[in-house]
């Protein structure tokens, strides 16, 4: 019995360019950036003990000083960096492997941002 081979043609380095690449990586570090700006524009009205744990029961649990909200830039940066050493390593195994690592670092960018920015809304 014959079994029939499916075989893709198209190159998957062809769908996206690494130039398109470059450009996700460009604006998750320029979410870090808002991330860091956000945080020092608006240092001073915002309370001492912000809202930073969610999953936290409410009250007073969920509440961490201010300097902890450095943490969602810094985790950011680390998402970035950490995905960009293992698409250079990944590059040589698979192109889909690095687009997946470049693309899920922007979207927990926009998602830590996102959370900041729902944070400084909440308490200012």
């Amino acid at each position: 019995m014959e079994t029939k081979k499916f075989i893709i043609k198209i190159d998957p380095g062809l769908l996206v360019p690494s130039n398109t690449l470059k450009k996700y990586y460009l604006v998750a570090m320029g979410l870090v950036g808002v991330m860091l700006l956000t945080i020092i524009g608006f240092w001073g009205w915002m309370p001492m003990s912000v809202p930073l744990f969610f999953t936290a029961p409410w009250g007073e649990a969920r509440l961490a000083p201010k300097i902890f909200l450095f943490l969602l830039p810094i985790v950011g940066f680390l998402v970035v960096v950490v995905n960009l050493i293992l698409a250079k390593i990944a590059k040589e195994v698979s192109r889909i492997l690095t687009q997946v690592l470049v693309i899920g670092a922007m979207i927990i960018e926009v998602m830590l941002t996102i959370a900041l920015l729902g944070i400084v809304q909440s308490v200012i």
